[in-house]
Formats: C-alpha cells, structure tokens, sequence
C-alpha cells in the first residue's frame, strides 16, 4: 500500500482535478454529463484513499479476493463453461429448477451438461452466485416436514367437525321450502326439473326456490356439509401431520446471468484456449479476469489484461465489457479510463453492449480508449480474439493518448 504521504498527495491532486474539472465545465469545454462522470470517479477515489488513510481497506479486500477465488477451485473450467455456455450465448434464459422427492430442486440441464450429481450442481450454481457470475431469482417454494425434513409431503384435508379425512366434495344445491341440501347428483331431474329427495317438491327457478352455492364438502363419518376443509400437511415419509405454519419452507431458485458476469471471477471462461496458446507463441500473457492492484492502493478489476512476459516492466494492455439497457453513455467510459489510468495501462479496450452513445465515443477517443461495439452478449468471445489480434499487430506506444492533467489527480 503506498504511505500516508503518497495517499495525502494523490488526494490532494484528485480535489485539485475536481475544481478544474468544474472551471472546465463552466466554461462549456466539457458537457455536464462527462463532468458529472469524472466528479463521481474522482469523489469515489478520494473515498477510497481516505478508508486506505484510516487502515480499513486492503487487507480485507486481499482475503475476500481470495476467498472469491477459492470457492471455484474444485471444479475444473470444463464443468464451469458447460454450465454458463447456453447463457452466455443466449440460448437459454435462466436455469430453472424441477421438483424432486428427494432433493427437493434438481437442475438436470446442469447435471447433463457438467456431468454432475444433483448437489454438486446445486453446488456450484450457488458457487457461481458468489463469485458474481449468476444471480438467484424466485422460482417457486417447497414444503418439507418440519420433524425429518422429507420433501414427501401431501395436503391431508379433513372435517371441521369430527377431523375425520373420510370427506368428498362436489356441486351443491340447497332446497329454501324444506332447507334440504346436499349434491347435484342426489336430485333426481324430471322434465329438466330438479326435484327434492326430501320433500319430492319440484325446484323451478334458481335463486327463487333453491340456490347452487357452489363445491362443497361432505363428511362421510358425521354427515355434516361445509364449504371449507381443515387443511394440514402430512408426511409421507415418518407420518407426521404438521399445521402450514409449522411447514419448513425450502426456496428453490433459478439462476440467471449476472448483468455484471463480466466483472466476475468467471470472466475468464470466455477467452478461448487457442487464445492464450497464440498469445503465449509471442511472448503475451493472458490473465482472466485481470485484478492488479493500481496506484491508489486498490485492486482494479478487468475482463482480462496481456502482459508482455519478455519484459515484466511494460504496461499491460487491459479489456473490459460494459453493458446498458440502451447504448452505454460516458460515465461507463470515464470509469473505465480512471481504472486503466490507475494501473498505468498501455491499451484500453472497451467493448460495449448493445453499443456506445455517440458521446461516449467522443469522450473514448480523446481518452485513447479504444471502444467496440458488441451488440449481442453472445458475440463477446469472438469480439475479443479480434481485439486481441488487433493489438498484438498494433504498436501500442502510439495508441495510447494519456489525458496527463487527469491521470495526474489519479496519481499515476
């Protein structure tokens, strides 16, 4: 971590940039939108520098990064890119649980795809939650007995009256001359007519001489009617018979892409391995994602970072994705430059989805941000062998375009 006076003096510079910044703006050099980006940057970095002042910031960061990394280790990249593959290409909109007796979820397309046992699958898509690659969503809530936790579990209903389960149910009609109800089927129809077995008067008009109040239960032990049951759960597994609220409730979720999955520790499975083998053929290396601690004393975190292993004092050239529900706007573009700048990057590269408002593309250009549009998340693994293969026939010097007043506030 860099000393209290080195953090002071960066501080001091990135309060100096804010004031300039907003000169700038008055003056109409810059939109208000870019202002407003850079301020929010520039603000977020003092924030930081001043939790790295008060000793709270990089130590546990360190452990949570490790902590992140270590919850994917156990399962080989194989079985990770099998499972995220059909949503990254888009062919599959979430992985959706099915009920089962025994686990309560499964998630056979998992299971299929990664070749892993139903827990393991649940496994990993909740590993997968917390390293940032997956989000849970609701899909539906399962009962489970609360005395042996079995999923094998049915609704018992039963008579208010004498709790007996031996109950049926059907179609009412309820006779107003002699008060006798009981089912459809018990009143026998003559001429289209119903008649009542009680009383044998004819029943003509509905709602005038009788009314059909809709389904009702029976018990067959003490012959009572009632429009509603006693509703309790019984276990098919160790018999218990439980109240609803006594029920364990078990959520079962289903699993989407993170709309950050690119930020995440999975990032790395979209890069292709003949990638990395072309790379390594002249001297590159290929990091996914890419997590190198910057200037300021923080981790910056790209899709992925080449870094010349013939000479481990160059600058990495780094690539990020950013997406929005339109087109990505400036903000998106300053906060990219401010992390490359902290790291001291030699190419940025920045690909967005769908694509990049026209501003952004401005603003990208006199940063030396190299900006691509994605269009479609599916084409992220071909957009970056193409970025790669530009950059490694592009004399990177003479790509970079250093704003030096900005990254000078962010001390670099």
């Amino acid at each position: 971590m860099p000393d209290v006076d080195r953090l002071k003096e960066v501080r001091k510079k990135a309060e100096d940039a804010i004031n300039a910044l907003e000169t700038k703006k008055v003056k109409g050099e810059i939109p208000e939108s870019e202002y407003e980006a850079w301020k929010r940057e520039l603000t977020k970095n003092i924030e930081k520098i001043d939790l790295a002042l008060e000793g709270k910031n990089n130590p546990k960061a360190e452990e949570e990064d490790k902590a992140i990394d270590s919850r994917l280790k156990a399962y080989p990249k194989s079985q990770i890119e099998a499972v995220l593959k059909g949503l990254l290409e888009g062919s599959v909109e979430s992985l959706a649980p099915v009920f089962d007796w025994k686990f309560g979820s499964r998630y056979p397309r998992v299971e299929e795809d990664a070749g892993l046992a139903t827990e393991e699958s649940k496994s990993l898509l909740e590993k997968l939650c917390e390293s940032g690659g997956l989000q849970r969503e609701f899909h539906d809530v399962y009962v489970k007995c609360p005395k042996c936790n079995s999923f094998s579990v049915r609704s018992r209903l039963s008579c208010p009256s004498c709790s007996s389960s031996d109950i049926v149910n059907g179609a009412v009609i309820g006779h107003f001359k002699c008060g006798y109800a009981d089912f459809t089927d018990r009143f026998k129809k003559e001429n289209e007519k119903y008649v009542c077995p009680k009383c044998k008067g004819e029943l003509k008009t509905e709602g005038a001489d009788y009314q059909k109040p809709g389904i009702w239960f029976k018990c067959q032990a003490c012959n009572k009617f009632f429009s509603t049951a006693v509703i309790k759960q019984l276990c098919n597994n160790c018999g218990a018979l439980f109240e609803n609220e006594e029920a364990v409730l078990y959520r079962a979720p289903s699993y989407t892409l993170s709309p950050h999955f690119e930020k995440g520790i999975v990032s790395g499975l979209l890069i292709a391995p003949p990638v990395k083998e072309s790379l390594s053929n002249v001297g590159l290396k290929l990091e996914a994602p890419f997590i190198p601690t910057g200037n300021s004393g923080e981790k910056q975190q790209f899709m992925m970072g080449i870094i010349d292993t013939n000479a481990p004092e160059a600058k990495p050239i780094v690539v990020d994705v950013v997406s929005s529900d339109t087109k990505v706007d400036v903000r998106e573009v300053v906060t990219f430059f401010a992390k490359a700048c902290d790291i001291d990057a030699s190419v940025g590269v920045l690909i967005g989805l769908p694509a990049f408002s026209e501003e952004a593309k401005k603003a990208a250009s006199s940063y030396g941000v190299l900006t691509v549009d994605g269009n479609e998340r599916k084409q992220i693994p071909s957009l970056f062998i193409k970025v790669i293969e530009s950059i490694t026939k592009t004399n990177v010097d003479e790509v970079k375009k250093e704003i030096a007043a900005i990254k000078s506030a962010l001390g670099v």
